[in-house]
């Protein structure tokens, strides 16, 4: 009985021949069934299930459906970043294929952040057992006093004493004006204080800029479980005119090893059995570029994988991709960035 990763395992083979073969919808199918297993048996950040969801974004992607393609796209990008170095082929070509998309999409490859929520301020909750201050008494209103109504032999006396009054009032007026003034006149006048400059509030500094992936160093490119997006078919077959980007290697390869600083390739000479085959390619380069290696059985295109070179002048950045085969006839091209046909390899499976 198998168990459920090599089911997963024979669900993914499957998908792959289906889209090899135009079926998308069950290749959809297959691959989401597969994604499911994986999830459940190895976890949701495992680079396993990054490269399904991959390679289901290609699929959405092809059969139009642009929203679920980038989901899918940006999901496996996190997941490939979070559980692998940062110059691993997988984070490499997961954030290629996701930057391809958004620009032929015109979707912005980083969203921006959503605007920041302000929390409403804190109320402070009673403390047990203090009491709560009693709200302020409302400032009581002026009024004048009533005078009480004077009986009518007294009203001369009460005038007298009006008099008296506004008399003694004046003198205490002119009194006190005079003594301001000349309080006023000797006096010293106190010191300005000095102005107090405040300092400003430090504003938070802007979000650094996410660097942009670089090709890996002397990695080689992980061979897909789906066919990759075809790349736009070059316009002619000749040579870069620049002269920039040389081979210095191109081997199909039946066995293929990359452990030590030496890789080994057994050449396949023109002819091989059906099953997988390794393109091997050394290419020379002054400048960061890219090339992609593009399989064809006859004249149908099964598989174009484009592969992210560093700058060198020794003896060439190292990668190469990998291709199930069957009888037939088989050619692989090597073409650089700009579309030119560099190198092309013709072999046969019996």
């Amino acid at each position: 009985m198998l168990s459920r990763l090599e089911e997963a395992r024979h669900l993914l083979e499957r998908a792959k021949q289906a889209a090899m073969g135009g079926d998308f919808v069950t290749a959809d199918e297959l691959l989401e069934s597969a994604a499911t297993i994986q999830q459940q048996e190895l976890g949701l950040h495992h680079p396993d299930l990054a490269n399904t969801l991959n390679n289901l974004a290609i699929v959405a992607e092809k059969t139009g459906r642009t929203s679920e393609a980038e989901t899918l796209y940006r999901r496996a990008a996190s997941i490939a970043a979070a559980a692998l170095p940062s110059d691993h082929p997988m984070v490499v070509e997961t954030k290629q294929n996701l930057a391809d998309f958004c620009r032929a999409h015109g979707v912005p490859v980083h969203p921006p952040p959503p605007p920041p929520v302000h929390p409403p301020p804190p109320v402070a909750a009673p403390i047990p057992g203090v009491p709560r201050p009693d709200p302020p008494l409302p400032a009581p209103i002026a009024s004048e006093p009533v005078a009480p109504a004077s009986a009518p032999g007294k009203a001369s006396h009460s005038l007298a004493w009006l008099a008296i009054g506004a008399l003694v009032l004046v003198v205490v007026v002119f009194f006190l004006l005079s003594r301001s003034r000349s309080s006023d006149e000797t006096s010293t006048p106190a010191a300005a204080p000095e102005p107090t400059t405040s300092q400003p509030a430090q504003s938070t500094p802007p979000p650094a800029k996410v660097p942009a992936a670089r090709a890996p160093s002397e990695q080689a490119s992980r061979p897909k479980d789906a066919p990759r997006k075809p790349d736009r078919p070059a316009a002619t077959e000749q040579p870069s005119a620049r002269g920039a980007v040389t081979l210095a290697i191109a081997q199909v390869c039946r066995g293929f090893s990359t452990s030590g600083s030496r890789w080994r390739c057994d050449p396949a000479e023109g002819s091989a059995t059906p099953g997988p085959l390794v393109f091997y390619t050394r290419v020379k380069s002054p400048r960061e570029t890219a090339v992609v290696h593009r399989w064809y059985q006859g004249n149908t295109l099964r598989q174009s994988v484009r592969l992210g070179i560093h700058g060198n002048a020794t003896e060439g950045y190292r990668t190469y991709s990998r291709q199930t085969v069957t009888a037939g006839d088989w050619r692989v091209e090597v073409r650089s960035a700009d579309g030119a046909l560099l190198h092309e390899e013709r072999f046969v499976v019996k």
